[in-house]
């Protein structure tokens, strides 16, 4: 088979040009670059956009929300001082961190749970209803229950990250480490307190040995959350 032959078939390898795309697309982001990044995406700027004005892959951008730490924020100036962009002396300190954050308006923000998980105006108005409804119905205060869960991450993600100073939240997402979840759920007179349920990820933990019982109840799901399936179990 002729080169003019495969040529159509297999197609041209990438040329230099097509690597040096490649790599521009992929390339890292300093600190000031994703905070003037997320304030043109706060005031309504397309995402891709916001991509192809800096030539990088969309994707890329819409990840920009990853936490940023203090010690981030050290290790990528120290990163900059090796690369010849400040002098050797540098020691990227304390202070110098304070001063920067203070020159580029960036503050600490305690990282929220996923943005889509809750719908604060929605609950707010639920409220009334439910209140409404009690009262309505009559129900005794020795049936009206309430369930809350809290997650216990072993492995986790820093809950804080730097931000623009106009910011007021960082949203995040569920962790995705290795956790359990507890469910706690009692009536409002605390007269009844059902069993502590644990979520975890195994259907059967290693612990649990052959013929054990656990003092909770205990069930699992991919990521250890509450969903509506074990909800209404």
């Amino acid at each position: 088979m002729s080169e003019e032959t495969a040529t159509p078939i297999v197609g041209k390898g990438p040329t230099t040009n097509d690597k040096e795309n490649d790599k521009k697309k992929r390339r890292s982001l300093s600190i000031p670059e994703k905070i003037k990044i997320l304030d043109e995406i706060d005031n309504g700027v397309p995402v891709d956009v916001v991509a192809s004005d800096r030539q990088l892959h969309p994707g890329h951008v819409r990840n920009i929300t990853d936490i940023i730490t203090d010690a981030m924020l050290q290790a990528q100036a120290l990163e900059l001082r090796d690369d010849g962009l400040a002098p050797q002396a540098f020691k990227a300190s304390n202070g110098w961190v304070r001063n920067f954050k203070k020159r580029y308006q960036i503050k600490t923000l305690s990282v929220q749970g996923e943005k889509a998980a809750a719908d604060e105006p929605r609950a707010t108005e639920y409220i009334g209803e439910l209140m409404e409804f009690i009262e309505t119905e009559k129900y005794a205060l020795d049936d009206i229950y309430n369930m809350d869960e809290t997650g216990c991450c072993w492995k986790s993600l820093p809950k804080k990250t730097l931000a623009h100073a106009g910011e007021k939240r960082v949203d995040g997402g569920k962790v995705k480490k290795d956790r359990f979840t507890a469910v706690m759920c009692a009536n409002s007179t605390g007269t009844h307190r059902m069993r502590l349920m644990i979520i975890g990820k195994a259907k059967t933990p290693r612990c649990f040995k052959a013929g054990y019982t656990p003092p909770v109840i205990y069930t699992s799901q991919d990521n250890a959350w509450m969903t509506i399936d074990i909800f209404k179990e």
